[in-house]
């Protein structure tokens, strides 16, 4: 990929930039590409799934259980068959992002951090330690995340984890997501560690193209889901990654669910169903208050997985917050 890197740092600051959003799910990210209305931005080839190029990766580790088992217990035919399917994700993301070059096009797409995550980092995780994860835990080399500039998009805990346990359900039902191989892929899929990790490491390369197309704006970019309700801050951000501005929405026609398959269906069903930006979907973390919730938590899920929504949205908060210090704001620096 390096021929990639040298080709788009050698043209002019103006050209169309390449992103990534990074996400977990239930963080709003639908709504955000909905706002970004990236079917009619200029100069963008726009992939028609948006990204999850490394959807096949998570299926992977469903398929075959991985998560429930440490690394070391795999067989050497799951690490070949993991590697391969991995490294053929990253293929197909490098020549989405390859042939957008050769026409002069940039690219916007987005993918579950977790569904990314290197093998070893996510059992060290979830089988060994739960100490800080350092350097880079993605199986993206940092010669690729040099050309595809990351966002982070962030959530509080307090909204992304219940809404994940709701949707968890309509989709496995409630044996399923009872089991302890769903506990642990919850684990990985409600955790800020892997967006502080990377951005401490790319924060730490000397090398690491960190200007944007906004002045005081720096990669990676932090945005908050409850900012989204300001037009001026989205409108920022899609300068800052070299989107236009001005064709950024922020009301549109209700769509249908007809067409799509029901993980996804569930997935956008506040999205499908408005016109425009849900304002209480967005709430803002200081209306959030964990000691209000527990019982709502019980009642709801159960004592069990009641208990698992306090325990994740407790082990992720310190990290959002970190996070959510960094995050763009209209004024000022970020």
């Amino acid at each position: 990929m390096a021929h990639i890197a040298q080709s788009i740092t050698s043209l002019p600051f103006n050209h169309p930039a390449h992103n990534i959003l990074l996400t977990l799910p239930r963080t709003a990210s639908h709504l955000l590409v909905r706002m970004l209305n990236l079917p009619n931005q200029p100069s963008l080839s726009r992939h028609p799934r948006d990204g999850y190029f490394f959807m096949p990766s998570l299926q992977y580790r469903y398929q075959h259980d991985t998560y429930n088992r440490p690394i070391a217990q795999w067989t050497d035919e799951e690490h070949e068959e993991m590697n391969a399917t991995i490294q053929n994700d990253l293929t197909t993301w490098e020549k989405w992002v390859q042939d957008a070059q050769l026409v002069g096009d940039g690219t916007f797409v987005k993918e579950h951090i977790n569904f990314m995550l290197r093998p070893d980092a996510e059992s060290d995780f979830l089988h060994t330690s739960d100490q800080e994860t350092e350097g880079n835990p993605t199986c993206i080399p940092d010669t690729f995340l040099q050309v595809v500039r990351p966002t982070f998009l962030i959530r509080h805990p307090g909204l992304v984890v219940p809404s994940l346990m709701r949707a968890a359900i309509d989709l496995e039902g409630m044996e399923a997501v009872s089991s302890p191989a769903s506990e642990k892929a919850m684990r990985c899929e409600a955790s800020y560690r892997w967006h502080v990790a990377l951005y401490k490491h790319l924060t730490n390369l000397v090398t690491y193209p960190c200007k944007s197309h906004h002045a005081g704006t720096l990669y990676p970019i932090v945005l908050d889901a409850s900012d989204l309700i300001n037009p001026a801050l989205v409108k920022k951000y899609a300068a800052a990654i070299g989107l236009d501005q001005n064709t950024v929405q922020f009301n549109w026609e209700s769509g249908s669910a007809n067409s799509l398959g029901g993980m996804e269906a569930r997935m956008k069903d506040t999205l499908l169903g408005s016109e425009g930006v849900v304002m209480d979907k967005l709430v803002g973390r200081k209306q959030f208050h964990i000691e209000e919730f527990g019982e709502q938590y019980t009642e709801e899920f159960g004592s069990v997985l009641g208990a698992r929504v306090i325990r994740l949205i407790k082990n992720a908060t310190d990290d959002y917050q970190w996070l959510y210090e960094r995050r763009m704001q209209l004024y000022g620096a970020g």
